[in-house]
């Protein structure tokens, strides 16, 4: 399974079927594109990740980011087990 980079036009294979809204890398240009039909497989050049600091609706859901020393001390630590 492959398609062609929006970017440089390269081939780009898929070791299994892609899912939509998965992100792949082109392995010629580096682009991340965006997969926008998995069937036939298409794809567009993935927005830029945009950070929104100042919005509730995106602060509402959003997930807590751990170092692994962090887990490892609430592992480890009083709250942990063991």
């Amino acid at each position: 399974m492959s398609t062609e980079c929006p970017e440089c036009a390269a081939q780009v294979g898929f070791a299994r079927a892609p899912l939509y809204g998965e992100i792949a890398r082109c392995g010629d240009c580096g682009v991340e594109m965006e997969v926008t039909s998995a069937s036939p497989i298409a794809v567009v050049v993935a927005p830029p990740v945009q950070e929104d600091w100042g919005s509730e609706a995106a602060s509402a859901g959003a997930l807590s980011v751990f170092t692994l020393q962090e887990l490892a001390g609430d592992w480890n630590g009083a709250g942990g087990c063991g």
